[in-house]
C-alpha cells in the first residue's frame, strides 16, 4: 500500500514539476511588468487548482491502467485483483490531487496579492 501511494505521489509530482516549470519561465518572461508576471502566475495557479479537482473528481472511475502511476509500478501487485487495485488506486489518487490543489490554489492567491501590492504601491 505504501508502495502504491508513494508511486502515486512521484506521478503527481512529476507532472507538476514541468507546470510548474512552465508558469515560472512565462513569469520570468514577463518581468518587465511585475504585477502582469504575478497577476498571470495566479491565474494559471488557480487554473491548475481547478484542473487537479476535477481530476481528484474522476481518479476514483477512470481506468487505473492509463494513469502514469500504473506504469510507474509495473502492473504488477502480487495477485492482488486488478479491480481491488483500481479502486485502491482511483482513491490514493483523488487524494494527492486534492492535496497538490489546495497547495495550487493556495500559491495561487498568494502571487495574487502580491501582484495587487505590486499594482497599489506603484
Amino acid at each position: 500500500m505504501e508502495r502504491i501511494e508513494r508511486t502515486a505521489e512521484l506521478s503527481v509530482l512529476r507532472a507538476l514539476a514541468f507546470i510548474g516549470f512552465g508558469i515560472t519561465i512565462l513569469m520570468m518572461g514577463l518581468s518587465y511588468d511585475a504585477a502582469l508576471a504575478f497577476l498571470i502566475g495566479a491565474n494559471l495557479s488557480i487554473l491548475l487548482a481547478a484542473i487537479l479537482i476535477l481530476r481528484g473528481l474522476t481518479a476514483p472511475r477512470r481506468d487505473s491502467r492509463s494513469t502514469h502511476a500504473w506504469i510507474m509500478l509495473g502492473g504488477d501487485f502480487g495477485g492482488v485483483p486488478r479491480e481491488r487495485v483500481q479502486a485502491v488506486l482511483g482513491l490514493i489518487l483523488q487524494r494527492v490531487y486534492y492535496k497538490y490543489a489546495l497547495r495550487a490554489g493556495i500559491i495561487g492567491i498568494i502571487l495574487w496579492a502580491i501582484s495587487a501590492a505590486i499594482r497599489f504601491a506603484f
